[in-house]
């Protein structure tokens, strides 16, 4: 899967799809626009002559929008590798417990394996988020090939391309409305012209 075609797969057709699966091109191509996504705007926003809050702002909307599709991604990435999208909360449980015991004053060694256990798990993750998928169906299933957005492309290159021609066809609609309008506006004109022309014939007629 190309680039374009793993953003508008992950933003617009499976937004909210945990179902599924999602190859490697798919789920890389994503992130890789998301992360790209996020620097520009926050360069933009260094250029920008607003306060500190404005940008917190902007960057919590963003980050609230990619949310979903981000879980959703990792979720259909997990999937494709065989395994339950899960998998994705298992650095987080750590981490968790290590807020909840720093507050109530833990031993500071056990925060520590706290922190140790968050890192490994994400490595793990990362694992299997690298890992080539199953080649054959799985309890997600079927695999993803390159025929899947191949088909997705053209459905959507159709689509765009009847779009455009209904729109072609509603301005040569348009466009012949308005000759028709002007013809009969013409037409009109010409007939009163020959009825005055015939009128003042006759007018002319009867003083003589």
């Amino acid at each position: 899967m190309d680039f374009q075609a793993s953003v508008r797969t992950c933003l617009k057709e499976k937004y909210l799809d945990f179902t599924g699966r999602a190859s490697r091109s798919e789920f890389w191509f994503y992130w890789l626009f998301t992360v790209l996504f996020s620097i520009l705007i926050n360069i933009i926003l260094v250029f920008l002559p607003t306060s500190g809050l404005f940008d917190s702002i902007v960057n919590g909307i963003i980050s609230l929008a990619f949310f979903i599709p981000n879980l959703a991604a990792v979720a259909r990435r997990l999937h494709d590798t065989g395994r339950t999208g899960w998998w994705q909360i298992a650095p987080a449980a750590p981490l968790i417990l290590f807020f909840i015991f720093a507050i109530v004053g833990a031993d500071e060694d056990f925060l520590d394996f706290s922190v140790f256990i968050t890192v490994i798990l994400a490595i793990v993750v990362f694992v299997f988020l690298v890992l080539r998928g199953t080649d054959e169906y799985n309890r997600f299933g079927a695999p993803v090939t390159v025929d899947d957005w191949e088909q997705r492309r053209d459905k959507y290159n159709k689509e765009r391309q009847r779009k455009s021609e209904e729109s072609s066809s509603e301005n040569n609609n348009n466009a012949e409305s308005s000759k028709t309008a002007e013809n009969n506006t013409e037409n009109d004109a010409s007939k009163t012209e020959v009825a005055k022309t015939e009128m003042t014939k006759t007018e002319e007629d009867n003083k003589e």
